[in-house]
């Protein structure tokens, strides 16, 4: 049988051939030559894989479990106990869905008897409140072992720290003067880096803006990292900064190989300072961070950073962010709230106090309780055998 071109493989499969450019870039398809004018030419049997990857698309198989599956099709040593495996994960899949629909469409007969659907006002529709507020079910995220080459549990953690961070900086717009407060300062601390690696930029950005009405108030914002024995922050810091060797080693002339060779920030920050002390700000942004403030107007969140030696035991290290631009609206305020902060560490112990108080406050250990016994009835109810959880000390 003669090759088909991919205009001739689209009319007989009615498949665009922008589809089937896409297949064959996801490997699914592969052109066995070229024309003399260059056209791409297929195998007739190009016809029948096709028609299987719709036969398989319809079965809500994806791409890269259709290629699977084709490998298999193609072989002589696969066993219908290898497809079977297959077919029977997209049954608990569908399974899954299935009880996904209910719950939407039970909310959806919920919210439909409470509405009036009469001529009252929109803005007391219980149906666009519910989408407001969005908050009677827990977020649910899906997981393919095939995909992800971290643990269920290991993404799940990411996840939750990202949560995390982002609604930390959304509750900005909360901080308020207490009224025993009689000076009307406020000095506010975040446990972990201003810009923090877990969090999207988008979620920085729309979080740090709120700070920038503290601007005419005696309001500070000190984000505080305990956990820098494993950072290289500083010694980023100084890469992009060599003049700062001078300011850090004067007169040593210690060349940047020297500085990379400490490979962690605690490491280097023992040669700098002694116990009580602090370095200087410095303005430095990571560059993987630099998109959250790339906007108009958001130039003054970039962080100026030091970092602590505590006094005693143990003598360990914090690095304080503080954004640019209320160091350049009032200097001695910010000096006070590193003095605080640094009072509150030396106070701590590993971390500042008021830090280690909140974290306490925090504590889920019976909620966490309440939902395995919840989890345990559930299954047992099932017949669905022994369900091990694990500690996390």
């Amino acid at each position: 049988m003669k090759p088909l071109t991919i205009g001739k493989l689209a009319e007989l499969t009615g498949i665009t051939t922008d589809t089937l450019r896409y297949y064959e870039k996801m490997k699914l398809i592969a052109a066995e030559s070229r024309s003399s004018a260059g056209y791409r030419l297929y195998h007739p049997d190009a016809v029948r894989v096709i028609r299987f990857i719709r036969g398989a698309k319809a079965l809500n198989f994806t791409l890269d479990e259709i290629r699977k599956l084709l490998a298999l099709d193609s072989s002589d040593q696969s066993t219908c106990a290898e497809i079977l495996k297959h077919t029977e994960c997209k049954i608990s899949e569908a399974e899954i869905k299935i009880l996904e629909l209910k719950e939407i469409k039970s909310v959806l007969t919920s919210l439909v008897k409470a509405c009036p659907g009469d001529a009252t006002s929109a803005q007391t529709c219980p149906i666009l409140d519910h989408i407001n507020k969005n908050i009677d079910k827990p977020f649910r995220f899906r997981y393919d072992h095939e995909k992800s080459k971290k643990a269920p549990s290991s993404q799940s953690l990411g996840l939750a720290v990202k949560f995390q961070h982002a609604l930390e900086l959304a509750s900005i717009n909360d901080i308020n003067t207490p009224e025993f407060n009689h000076d009307g300062i406020t000095i506010c601390l975040k446990d972990g880096p201003l810009f923090s690696n877990s969090t999207e930029l988008s979620d920085i950005r729309n979080g740090l803006k709120k700070l920038l009405p503290w601007q005419t108030q005696k309001k500070i914002f000190v984000a505080v990292s305990s956990k820098v024995s494993e950072s290289r922050v500083l010694i980023k810091t100084i890469n992009a900064r060599p003049d700062l060797i001078e300011e850090y080693f004067p007169n040593q002339n210690i060349p940047l190989g020297v500085i990379n060779s400490f490979g962690t920030d605690s490491l280097l920050l023992k040669k700098i300072l002694k116990p009580g002390f602090r370095t200087p700000l410095i303005e430095y942004i990571e560059p993987t961070r630099e998109g959250a403030i790339n906007e108009p107007g958001l130039e003054g969140l970039k962080p100026l950073t030091c970092y602590y030696h505590k006094r005693s035991k143990p003598y360990n290290f914090i690095r304080l962010e503080i954004p640019k631009f209320m160091w350049e609206s009032n200097k001695e305020l910010v000096e006070f709230a590193i003095s605080v902060t640094v009072w509150q560490h030396e106070l701590g112990g590993d971390k500042p106090l008021v830090l280690k108080a909140a974290e306490e406050r925090c504590d889920l250990s019976h909620e966490k309780w309440v939902i395995e016994q919840q989890m345990k009835a559930a299954f047992d109810k099932k017949e669905l055998g022994l369900v091990e959880f694990l500690k996390f000390e």
